[in-house]
């Protein structure tokens, strides 16, 4: 699935190429990767088969979702997390949020197949989610979506917002080191770099004042800016069953 994705990523290779002249733009915007959100959702659904194994094995997660959570997943895709996690906790309400309609429409179909009566879509900006949705949730999930965010520093400040207090914050995000050096013993640091610079990075910076993080943000960085985001560690850990992500878990403090 990852050699897949060199033909998309090299699709608007002229526009990539054009971004590093004096008075080029800023990055690729979104929609010149055509195919791009096929493509995520064909790898989501490699990658997500069988879910994630800390929403079973991390004993907080598994307590809250079995016992009858608002959750909401930010940057959620055609769904492919949720519409699995709703029929295995039936007792927990759970709300998805892309700003891509195609992938909201996509993730809105599935659900009504699969029979998954607890799980709705909705198609926000994660940087301007709703007034109304203040100290609403007890579990926020983001699966590898922070980095690709223009800015996410304010979807985190948002994820913040919207966390009843002592709620958590699941993360799942490439690991890596935020210093290059430490990153090259790594094998797929080079996938990861690629990726980040052909396609997570430019369209980021494609927005004005676009944080352009990129995948390869590191693991330094994701901490201090959760901490930034007035969110307080419970643990960091690699992923259990995805030895390639790290899952950092983070609570809101009871005075937020």
């Amino acid at each position: 699935m990852m050699a897949q994705a060199l033909p998309l990523l090299c699709g608007p290779y002229e526009e990539l190429v054009s971004c590093f002249k004096k008075d080029g733009p800023g990055g690729v915007p979104y929609s010149s990767f055509s195919g791009f959100c096929t493509y995520a959702d064909e790898l989501s659904r490699t990658r997500f088969l069988k879910l994630p194994r800390f929403f079973n094995e991390t004993e907080k997660v598994k307590c809250l979702l079995d016992s009858g959570a608002k959750v909401v997943d930010i940057g959620c895709g055609s769904g492919i997390v949720l519409n699995r996690l709703g029929p295995q906790f039936p007792k927990s309400e759970f709300h998805g949020v892309d700003f891509s309609s195609e992938a909201v429409t996509k993730a809105r179909d599935d659900a009504e197949k699969m029979g998954a009566t607890n799980v709705l879509f909705h198609e926000y900006d994660a940087a301007k989610l709703p007034a109304d949705w203040l100290n609403s949730f007890d579990y926020v999930i983001a699966m590898e979506s922070i980095h690709d965010q223009a800015y996410p520093d304010v979807v985190l400040n948002e994820i913040s917002r919207i966390l009843k207090p002592e709620g958590y914050f699941s993360m799942v995000d490439v690991l890596a080191s935020s210093k290059l050096a430490d990153n090259i013993s790594n094998p797929v640091s080079p996938m990861f770099y690629a990726w980040s610079l052909m396609h997570c990075m430019t369209v980021s910076l494609h927005f004005k004042n676009g944080a352009g993080l990129g995948a390869m943000w590191g693991k330094q960085t994701a901490m201090k800016m959760l901490t930034s985001a007035g969110l307080e560690y419970v643990l960091v850990e690699e992923s259990p069953g995805d030895p390639e992500y790290y899952h950092y878990l983070y609570k809101k403090s009871a005075s937020n």
